[in-house]
Formats: C-alpha cells, sequence, structure tokens
C-alpha cells in the first residue's frame, strides 16, 4: 500500500484547511468573552473554505488524475473489495467528508457567533486577504512545471487559494452586514434613530 502524490495532496489540502478554523475554536476557549465574535469570524470563513477546497476536488480532481473524485470509491465499493485497503481510495474520500462536515459545522458556529454590529477592521483585514489571493489567482503564482510533482502542487495552490479567497469574502460580508434587526433592543443606541423617526408622528 504506497502512499501516492494525490493522497498527499488531499491529505494535505484537508489538513491546511483544517488549522485556521480549529485553531481559531481553541484560541476562542483561552481568551476572554469580549474577544470570542473576533473568532468565531475565523472559524466562519475557515469553514466557507473548507467547504470550498471540497467542491474544488471533487469538481477538479479529473483533470489532474484522469478520473472522478468518488471514481476509486466506487470501484472499490462495487467491483474490487480489495482496494478499500489501498490509502489513494479511503484517504481522499475521508478528507472530503472531513471537510464538508467540519466545514459546515464551523460556518454554522462562526456565522451565529459573529452576530453584532459591524466592525471595519475585520472588514478591511478581509478585504486585503480577497486581493492578495484574487491577485496570486489572476497572476497565476503556481512553481514551474519542471519541479517534480508540478501539477499535483499547483492543483493544490489553486484551492488553496480559492478556499482562502471564499473563506475572506464570507468574513467581509459577516463584518460587514450589522445585527439582525430583530435582536435590536429598544434601548439600544442603533435603534434609537428609527424609534425617533415614528415618533414624530
Amino acid at each position: 500500500m504506497s502512499w501516492d502524490a494525490w493522497t498527499f495532496l488531499v491529505l494535505g489540502m484537508a489538513v491546511l484547511a483544517l488549522v485556521r478554523p480549529a485553531w481559531a475554536a481553541v484560541e476562542q476557549r483561552r481568551v476572554r468573552p469580549a474577544l470570542w465574535r473576533r473568532q468565531s469570524f475565523e472559524r466562519a470563513g475557515g469553514g466557507a473554505a473548507m467547504l470550498a477546497i471540497a467542491v474544488f476536488l471533487v469538481t477538479q480532481a479529473r483533470h489532474v488524475i484522469g478520473r472522478g473524485y468518488w471514481d476509486l470509491v466506487v470501484v472499490a465499493a462495487v467491483q474490487a473489495p480489495f482496494m478499500r485497503l489501498f490509502p489513494i481510495v479511503w484517504v481522499p474520500a475521508l478528507c472530503c467528508v472531513l471537510l464538508v462536515v467540519l466545514g459546515l459545522w464551523f460556518l454554522v458556529q462562526g456565522t451565529r457567533g459573529s452576530s453584532g454590529p459591524r466592525d471595519s477592521m475585520i472588514a478591511i483585514w478581509a478585504l486585503n486577504e480577497m486581493a492578495i489571493f484574487a491577485g496570486l489567482l489572476w497572476w497565476g503564482v503556481y512553481v514551474p512545471n519542471t519541479w517534480t510533482q508540478a501539477a499535483f502542487i499547483n492543483f493544490a495552490l489553486e484551492g488553496v487559494y480559492l478556499g482562502y479567497l471564499v473563506g475572506a469574502f464570507i468574513r467581509f460580508v459577516l463584518a460587514v452586514r450589522g445585527p439582525d434587526p430583530g435582536t435590536i433592543r429598544p434601548d439600544d443606541p442603533q435603534a434609537r434613530h428609527w424609534l425617533g423617526r415614528f415618533r414624530r408622528y
């Protein structure tokens, strides 16, 4: 049972995508409650990045390995049961399931914890990150084709760029959306302007 380049690539992308939201979840338990909201932005963005990377792997795998992402799993389950022991079958499949399940969990929990007033600093940093990864994708910042396993490395880089771009976009949207209208109390300073408008009549 050899660990080929494709198995290492998917495992590495899954671990890299998991580091950021997992670290934010750990830090959220260590910092004071006043800083919990900032960690929620990181969790939501990291979860969105994990989902984007999972979608990228499933939709673009054929260009690199010549077959669909789940083709080997179907073959192992239906035609060749002995293949179930091969890492090339179960490692990518487990990584995809891990990315989807944990990505959804981080995204939902982070979105809930990020509700509140607009945060301009988070929005600015998210815009900077979006610009960086969009630039990396636009100018095609990849390793030379002469490198060993260059196709796999460039495939991983493109997936990571896209994932972090989506994660930064989600953090930007959450930072500028503001609080939910149903959660604003009448005595909240943000609601006084609207209540004062109705009191005129």
